[in-house]
């Protein structure tokens, strides 16, 4: 039921009046919406920046190039699912992580009298990366990490690093084998290096 209105003015007052609020609000949605939204975070400070460029393999003993855009696209997933790091575009980039994949290799397991040892055999599949975080932000990029990070994690006996289908990385089934698992929680420990540095270089 709507009332009648007797003050001509006075409705026309609240009509330019409702516009207005509704001109305020929808202006300050569009401020905070967008790409504008993701860069920064709850106290307005700018998200750091990163560019994750392609992993590259060893220079040694090339690997597939399946082996490392799996790697790429690990670190790159663990930025974007990030609430205090943004990835960058071409024009945003402050910082840059370069990474190579100096070793990826399974080994006999160091042997014990473990009983479980025994009952299951099982190898160590070891991967060596090399980190290297820059700044940006200055006239000359400033080197503010280099490290080597080597991890192992035991694999069964039967694990096989040869390659017959170079995506099969892109595939959920290789995702959750001993030695697509072993890469998700590699990916992750270098991942955090990086945060770690460009977080502290940031924010100094």
């Amino acid at each position: 039921m709507f009332l009648p209105i007797r003050h001509p003015r006075l409705a026309l007052f609240s009509v330019l009046f409702s516009t207005l609020l509704s001109g305020c609000n929808t202006r300050h949605l569009d401020s905070v919406s967008g790409p504008a939204a993701i860069r920064y975070q709850g106290n307005d400070r700018a998200k750091p920046a990163i560019a994750i460029a392609p992993v590259l393999p060893p220079r040694e003993a090339p690997l597939s190039s399946g082996l490392t855009e799996e790697f790429t696209e690990h670190l790159r997933q663990y930025f974007l699912k990030r609430r205090n790091l943004r990835l960058a575009t071409a024009e945003s980039e402050e910082f840059v992580a370069r990474t190579e994949l100096i070793e990826h290799d399974i080994v006999p397991k160091k042997p014990t009298r473990s009983l479980f040892d025994m009952l299951t055999p099982s190898r160590e599949l070891v991967m060596t990366m090399r980190i290297r975080v820059f700044d940006l932000r200055r006239k000359a990029p400033l080197l503010i990490l280099q490290e080597i990070v080597r991890q192992s994690y035991l694999v069964p006996e039967s694990a096989r690093l040869e390659e017959s289908d170079p995506d099969r990385w892109r595939k959920v089934s290789f995702a959750v084998t001993p030695i697509g698992l072993a890469h998700a929680r590699f990916a992750k420990v270098v991942a955090k290096r990086i945060e770690e540095y460009v977080l502290s270089a940031k924010h100094s």
